[in-house]
């Protein structure tokens, strides 16, 4: 595992201290940060997929499937 060192204002500290430890679902500063990260990239996966279905949209592209069947095929 690689490792980064990150500065943060006493604002952002702070933040990330009462999200670790017996208050939040993290237990330390290290898993709170990749949680987020995390979060981020499914996020922007997320993005991507909305903005090929816009574009799909926009160029005349539809599918016959329904909405159910196009979640289902994604989860296989």
């Amino acid at each position: 595992m690689n490792n980064i060192n990150i500065q943060l204002d006493n604002e952002m500290h702070l933040y990330v201290n009462e999200n670790i430890g017996r208050v939040g679902f993290c237990s330390t500063a290290s898993e709170f940060i990749r949680d987020l990260i995390y979060k981020d990239m499914c996020e922007k996966k997320v993005m991507d997929k909305v903005m090929r279905g816009l574009d799909d949209m926009n160029n005349g592209r539809f599918s016959s499937r329904s909405i159910l069947d196009i979640v289902s095929e994604e989860l296989k």
